[in-house]
């Protein structure tokens, strides 16, 4: 025999609506642009860090960010 039960759900909140802001990332929802250099992409690991791609002149640069905006210093 086969019998319904009833569990609880962990809570799930949403950050920010659909196309906002998440304010708790970063400042205000932004990352400061770093001067100088022009981004040609971003990309999101599996353990959720941000790395971010582009060029300064004729110069490549790199960076990570951690899952809430802030500089990945490792």
């Amino acid at each position: 025999t086969r019998s319904l039960r009833l569990e609880a759900l962990e809570a799930r909140e949403v950050p920010a609506a659909v196309g906002a802001l998440d304010p708790s990332f970063g400042t205000a929802g932004l990352v400061t642009p770093i001067p100088g250099v022009d981004l040609h992409g971003t990309a999101v690991t599996a353990a959720g860090k941000i790395v971010v791609v582009g060029s300064a002149g004729a110069d490549a640069f790199a960076a990570r960010f951690n899952p809430d905006g802030t500089p990945d210093l490792t």
